[in-house]
């Protein structure tokens, strides 16, 4: 997945403990000497709303531009 210029990765702590007891992850990539300029991106975004209130309306997705809204992941 191309970056244009960076990736910022955020690990944030949401549960009832204080702190994370152990946050383990690998990471791979390459460097690629081009990309055409119409090169899709990959974007993603983690929403929660906890407690999730009963009849109101949760925002999924808002965005302006061009692309390919693949779809979303619910428990």
């Amino acid at each position: 997945m191309p970056f244009r210029k960076r990736c910022k990765i955020t690990i944030t702590n949401e549960g009832r403990r204080p702190r994370l007891q152990r946050v383990l992850s690998t990471w791979t990539g390459s460097a690629l000497p081009s990309l055409p300029d119409d090169a899709g991106y990959f974007h993603a975004r983690y929403r929660q709303e906890l407690p999730a209130v009963m009849g109101r309306h949760y925002e999924i997705l808002n965005v302006r531009g061009r692309g390919h809204y693949v779809g979303t992941y619910s428990t």
